[in-house]
This record gives structure tokens, sequence and C-alpha cells, in this order.
């Protein structure tokens, strides 16, 4: 199931749609991984959490791309104090890497719910994401 938000008057509104594949996103959209520790890239054992960020600045002056880098910013040093200073996550006495994986929304409230679905359902090889993070929002 997608959800499809577009917008309708002055606010936005959505709709299920029934579907096997992932919503249209803009082309060009990028992704931003982080490993959280320099070790071994290919590990399985980790938890994802992806969600959408804004990845490049658009052409509009904003805080969004500004705060959207401070967010990946306190992530990733998250990540990478946990994997490489505690080992990674305790999770029933078994250690595992945490992942940071952000898809590009393009600072736009429409492509939010997009770059969302292709985060959390698509990107990882490893399996989809098993917990989502939101982005920085608008003001």
């Amino acid at each position: 199931t997608n959800v499809v938000v577009y917008q309708n008057g002055s606010g936005y509104d959505y709709v299920l749609e029934q579907s096997e594949s992932l919503p249209e996103v803009q082309k060009g959209s990028l992704v931003y991984m982080i490993y959280g520790s320099d070790a071994d890239l290919n590990v399985t054992d980790e938890i994802l959490i992806a969600g959408p960020s804004t990845l490049k600045r658009t052409s509009q002056p904003s805080t969004g791309f500004a705060k959207a880098a401070e967010l990946r910013q306190a992530t990733e040093l998250f990540a990478r104090w946990l994997n490489a200073e505690r080992g990674g996550l305790n999770v029933s006495g078994h250690k595992k890497d945490l992942k940071f994986l952000w898809f590009d929304d393009h600072e736009s409230e429409l492509a939010v719910a997009n770059a969302t679905a292709w985060a959390l359902r698509a990107l990882d090889p490893a399996g989809p994401a098993a917990f989502a993070m939101g982005g920085w929002g608008s003001e």
C-alpha cells in the first residue's frame, strides 16, 4: 500500500493506493547511508533506521536543509559512538550494528511520503528498515 499525498486547495490530502510497486520519486533523488562503524560494511546482523531528509540545498532560501544536516550529523555521531565504542546495540545479549539511511525528500511536503516509502522498503539490500525516523519538518 502506498500513501499518495497531493495538494488540495491551501492544504494537503492523501489517498491509499494498493500497489505492489513503490511510488514514483523525483529523478536524481539522493540516498545517504550512515554505517556508524568503519568495520565490515556488509554486516548482516544490524538494525536499520530509515526515513526522509533534505539531502541537497534547494534554490529557495530556508532552514530545512541546515536543520536536516544537523539531524543527520547527530545520528552519525550516535551511530559511530554506539557501534565503535559500545560494540553495537545490545538486544537480548546479542550485539547488533545500528545503521541509518536517509532518502532525499527535496524539501517538499509532497515528496515526503514517497521518500519515506523508498527509505523504508526499497533501498537496503539486507531488507526493509526495522524502524522509521522522521526528517526535519517545516517550521
